[in-house]
């Protein structure tokens, strides 16, 4: 390979380097957006909760009062399992 193709090369491999580092920076950001939006959201709750018949999980009345949630209301769920 003489310096001309090599220069090619190089630039080829740039070029996907700069497409790569662009999604992977375009996600973190998008990443980054929902922790800042969820931990900055004054109206959240965490609680634990057991996976029922059907995959169902209830948020608990104590928390559904304080959230004044009401029936059909969407909510949005992070689901991390725990250890036991």
């Amino acid at each position: 390979m003489d310096g001309c193709e090599n220069e090619k090369y190089e630039d080829s491999n740039n070029e996907i380097l700069e497409i790569i580092i662009d999604k992977i920076l375009y996600h973190q950001r998008i990443l980054l957006e929902s922790y800042i939006n969820f931990f900055t959201d004054s109206y959240k709750a965490i609680f634990r909760a057991r996976i029922q018949k059907g995959g169902r999980i209830a948020i608990p009345e104590t928390e559904r009062e304080a959230l004044n949630l009401r029936d059909g209301e969407l909510v949005r769920v992070i689901v991390m399992k725990e250890s036991k």
